[in-house]
């Protein structure tokens, strides 16, 4: 059984770039998605947003390339967080842990930077795989 999903939407506020104690860059975003329907001869739409979070480069690199109201299309696994509020409710949230988002460049254009490893060679492979699994 698969954990996947992706979905493409608009920013709702710039990303919210953190670091951990550690240095390991992390940020979360929500993205809102619209949905179209039919419904007595007549179009209606429904919006849902995605509360979602990246790590590592990925994270430092959204930060520097996405702001409000960008289209962007994730893709990633759903994630469970249990929790107890301030009242003492029980409580829980799924967030998308991305390891791929991209503009939509239908309605922007952009300018790819290269990013150089230490080894001197340039990467095309993206790391938030990697980072999402070494999270804090």
């Amino acid at each position: 059984m698969s954990n996947q999903v992706t979905a493409t939407g608009k920013l709702g506020n710039p990303p919210e770039l953190r670091y951990s104690a550690n240095g390991k860059a992390w940020a979360t975003f929500s993205i809102a998605t619209e949905h179209r329907f039919k419904s007595q001869d007549e179009w209606q739409s429904a919006t849902t947003w995605l509360r979602c979070k990246t790590f590592g480069e990925y994270a430092e690199h959204l930060a520097q390339s996405a702001g409000k109201g960008d289209r962007i299309t994730i893709s990633g696994r759903l994630e469970q967080n249990d929790f107890t509020d301030k009242q003492g409710n029980e409580r829980s949230t799924l967030e998308v842990v991305c390891n791929s988002i991209a503009l939509d460049l239908r309605f922007a254009t952009a300018t790819p930077d290269r990013i150089e490893r230490n080894d001197g060679r340039t990467t095309h492979r993206d790391r938030a795989d990697a980072a999402a699994e070494e999270q804090f």
